[in-house]
């Protein structure tokens, strides 16, 4: 297919993991680049893979096709995507 790959949204579970990885690195080390990388990340999630709905919060699973608005059974939400020990150090960061 070109291009090679043809679902370019990102995968929220992964960005969330991955920015919490770096929170935890760059406190333990204390490495404030670490830090920074995560903070970039938990606001690009933020922006993008988050929707309000009424007085809720959710985590869709990816930036674009799973808001309300995208689809009639909208908001998708996975709560398998939740990594709920890392949502404060989101919320912390961004």
């Amino acid at each position: 297919a070109k291009p090679h790959i043809s679902d370019t949204n990102n995968a929220s579970d992964g960005d969330l993991l991955i920015a919490y990885g770096l929170a935890l690195a760059g406190e333990a080390w204390h490495r404030p680049d670490l830090t920074q990388a995560a903070t970039g990340m938990a606001m690009a999630l933020a922006a993008g893979s988050l929707e309000k709905v009424g007085d809720l919060v959710l985590l869709k699973p990816g930036n674009s096709g799973f808001a309300a608005g995208d689809r009639p059974d909208g908001p998708v939400v996975n709560p398998s995507y939740w990594v709920f020990e890392a949502l404060p150090v989101m919320a912390e960061l961004a």
